[in-house]
């Protein structure tokens, strides 16, 4: 028997019993739309979060130092490692907590005190007015550049350019607005006043510094820049801390940390990859399903066809067309199931992207692995069917019917 009169036989056979074929399918067909739609939501949701953090810009190197002992940081270590060939740019970063208040309100506000270079690595753009300098970061001016949110709690609208506030004792003059940013993990961005660096040590009574921000002159030097900014701090510090000369100097390390959003975002997409794997793997167990719903039918296919694999092996038939052609039919019924939940699972990423705001990405790789899954499982789930059929005698199958 050909291979082509093989494939017509077996077709033939699931057109026969459309409703059995259908049900034997289902499995299969809500395994394969789960796993895309799983995948293409997982991926379209990283893609979507990295392009978020890209957009802060991934280049910029946050640095804290806890508690050194008997030493502060000052600007002349700062500025020695913002000469580093690899920085862009450097700016030191004070956070305070304190009562804020206006002529008609008042409010607990969070307030930053930095220079010129941290709107610029941020990216902080104005709506009104302008940012301070570093002339006027370096003569203590009291000036102020707020989020669009605080202008409306302090002043009740954006139109409070040269208007005044208090912060501790000290009276500080609105320069500017910044255009609304939104929120990003969990701090509002459009919510915090930012004050000259050196205005707010002498407001808060502050000295050295305690946190700044790095700018790489580009993304691939990053973890270069972080080693450099390491090996300035661990010399640094080594002189103050506990740490004698007989210790690695790495111990140093308890005193500061260094943070990239490029450390996160690659802990970000293995965190994800590993999510979407494990809910696919969920998924996955529809296949199972599936599987044992496929033997089943086609052992319940090959008790009614006993006769005719009686006569065709009377005939002449070898073991091997009729192991053939009840493998295919297995086969053929897990591909149209791997195409309609191909199909499937495209549709339901981009509804379910739709509400929930995700664009899918859905890759020709993953729907050839899909596909590619469901003839496997065809296969798998047809092999004892076939074999239990090809090993029928013609006699005992015609003596059944």
């Amino acid at each position: 028997m050909k291979g082509i009169d093989i494939l017509r036989s077996s077709l033939k056979a699931l057109q026969t019993h459309k409703l059995r074929s259908l049900l034997a399918m289902i499995g299969i067909i809500i395994g394969i739309t789960s796993v895309i739609a799983i995948v293409a939501l997982g991926e379209g949701s990283r893609i979507q979060v990295e392009d978020e953090f890209r957009e802060l810009g991934t280049n910029v190197i946050q640095v804290s130092l806890y508690s050194v002992p008997n030493k502060t940081m000052d600007i002349d270590l700062l500025e020695r490692i913002a000469e580093n060939e690899s920085i862009d740019m450097a700016a030191p970063v004070e956070y305070h907590f304190a009562i804020v208040r206006s002529d008609i309100s008042k409010v607990n506000g969070s307030i930053k005190s930095t220079t010129h270079d941290y709107f610029v690595m941020e990216e902080l753009s104005l709506a009104k007015g302008r940012l301070f300098t570093d002339f006027e970061n370096e003569n203590y001016k009291k000036v102020a550049v707020i989020g669009s949110r605080v202008a409306l709690t302090l002043f009740g609208n954006t139109q409070c350019i040269n208007k005044t506030f208090k912060v501790e004792t000290d009276t500080y003059t609105v320069i500017g607005i910044l255009e609304p940013k939104g929120s990003s993990w969990g701090e509002d961005l459009d919510n915090i006043i930012y004050i000259p660096f050196y205005s707010g040590q002498k407001t808060f009574k502050i000295k050295g510094i305690n946190e700044f921000y790095v700018r790489a002159i580009d993304e691939d030097v990053v973890s270069l820049t972080e080693t450099t900014i390491k090996s300035y701090l661990r010399n640094w510090i080594a002189p103050y801390s506990d740490v004698s000369q007989e210790q690695d100097i790495s111990e140093t390390d308890q005193y500061f940390s260094i943070y990239s959003d490029t450390v996160s975002i690659q802990a970000l997409n293995d965190s994800m990859r590993t999510i979407t794997a494990l809910i696919s793997g969920i998924g996955g167990i529809s296949l199972l399903v599936g599987c044992i719903g496929i033997i089943n039918i086609m052992l319940i296919s090959i008790y009614e066809r006993t006769k005719e694999i009686g006569i065709r092996k009377a005939l002449g038939a070898k073991d091997g067309n009729i192991l053939v052609q009840f493998l295919l039919e297995a086969v053929v019924l897990t591909l149209i199931g791997g195409i309609i939940g191909s199909l499937g699972g495209i549709g339901v990423s981009f509804i379910a992207g739709n509400m929930l705001d995700i664009t899918p990405k859905v890759t020709m790789l993953v729907i050839f692995i899909a596909v590619s899954l469901s003839i496997f499982t065809g296969l798998i789930s047809g092999i004892y069917p076939a074999i239990r059929a090809s090993r029928m005698e013609p006699v005992e199958a015609l003596r059944q019917q």
